[in-house]
């Protein structure tokens, strides 16, 4: 019996021999309940250019790239996606609903 591990794998656990991948992103994602109305996707990555879109316009993606070195959210790049949700939903009653991540800061 011949046995083959993958190359890649979407496992969560480390594959036997292979050091676990320790390479992420976070998508900051907004819609309203039937999905008629979404903001644009917001990825946030470790590095400011990444060697896959070397030769691609990044300002034709319909998304916002942000990078730093954990590839979180922060408070900064929260306050600009929230300056963005508020032009967005300006003059409509709307419900924000967040988890308690600590870059999510209270707004008054």
């Amino acid at each position: 019996m011949i046995v083959f591990q993958a190359d890649n794998s979407l496992a969560s656990k480390q594959l036997e021999g292979r050091k676990q991948n320790k390479e992420w992103i976070t998508l900051a994602i907004c819609c309203n309940g039937d999905g008629s109305d979404m903001l644009p996707l917001w990825v946030i990555g470790k590095y400011k250019n990444l060697c896959c879109f070397k030769n691609i316009n990044k300002n034709t993606f319909r998304c916002q790239y942000w990078n730093n070195s954990s590839a979180w959210m922060t408070r900064e790049i929260f306050l600009e996606w929230f300056k963005g949700f508020d032009l967005h939903v300006s003059r409509r009653k709307v419900l924000l609903i967040m988890d308690n991540f600590s870059g999510h800061i209270p707004l008054d």
